[in-house]
């Protein structure tokens, strides 16, 4: 079998520890394939490669899961002879340790493309498990559900836990959910140096606490070690505050051989440009550019 190294992308930070409250819809729908498919009802079916379908129930988790800050960053799958097999979800906070305000969606990948099989009951995916080609997505999973995945016939069973904390509600953050490269259509690409990445985010979200900092003006900026772009510059108001749907961005593949992460950060700046250029970018980490 193929040796597998994982890029696990986990849930994306709440930046300040500040809180929001969301109602969230409990049901799971796994999508394989095309990134548009995320439009798709969340009645808790799954789309497979294959057209058939089958349900998911996302309220159930397993109380023995795997702790997300301690799933092992890379791993041997394998001896056989083949190239290396990455597998990334999005997005992910690097500690492991953050939680999220609400219930999103997770942008789960492999390159190279392959059949992902996954689960949300805790239990260890097999080739019966819902499955779809690389990219899926998995909708709004809720607290303390374990997603499990292995991709294509390798039984390395990669997995983390969602955290999400409905209480919080009143600190000034943003976040994002729905990446993809264009021409990718996944969180994944390969780029020749320098050339320039186009792609999308399918939700932004951010809102300021209430009081000195209620008329704030906040970035969500993002870039390659640091921010070169904003997904949103506005004044958000308080909770819920402001969210946006397909937010476009570009951003340049680097000049040497390597694999990189894009990766989102918060500010609060005047403007976007030149403000919140330049900045920390380590809240979560969203995408993989292969830069050969």
């Amino acid at each position: 079998m193929r040796a597998h190294r994982v890029i696990v992308l986990l849930p994306i930070a709440v930046i300040a520890a500040c809180g929001l409250s969301h109602t969230g819809t409990g049901e799971d729908l796994i999508t394989g394939g095309d990134s548009d498919a995320r439009a798709s009802a969340a009645d808790g079916s799954v789309s497979t490669a294959d057209g058939s379908q089958g349900v998911v129930d996302g309220s159930t988790s397993d109380a023995s899961a795997m702790d997300a800050s301690k799933v092992d960053a890379s791993f041997d799958g394998g001896t056989d002879a083949g190239p290396p097999v990455f597998t990334t979800i999005s997005p992910y906070d690097p500690s492991g340790s953050l939680t999220y305000a609400f219930a999103i969606q997770w942008t789960i990948a492999s390159d190279p493309p392959q059949k992902i099989y996954v689960t949300t009951d805790g239990s260890v995916p097999t080739l019966a498990s819902n499955n779809g080609m690389s990219p899926v997505i998995v909708n709004k999973p809720g607290n303390n559900t374990t997603i499990k995945w292995i991709v294509g016939t390798d039984p390395t069973v990669h997995s983390f836990l969602v955290k999400i904390d409905s209480n919080q509600q009143n600190n000034t953050t943003g976040m994002v959910d729905g990446f993809s490269f264009d021409g990718a259509s996944s969180t994944i690409i390969h780029a020749a140096p320098n050339a320039v990445l186009t792609g999308v985010v399918g939700d932004t979200w951010a809102w300021n606490s209430s009081g000195a900092m209620a008329n704030d003006i906040s970035q969500l900026i993002y870039g390659v070690g640091k921010s070169v772009g904003c997904f949103t510059d506005e004044v958000p108001g308080t909770y819920d505050g402001q969210h946006h749907q397909n937010r476009t961005f570009s951003i340049t593949a680097p000049a040497t051989p390597g694999v990189y992460t894009v990766g989102l950060g918060f500010e609060l700046q005047y403007k976007c440009t030149p403000d919140a250029i330049g900045k920390s970018v380590t809240r979560a980490q969203l995408g993989t550019i292969i830069v050969p």
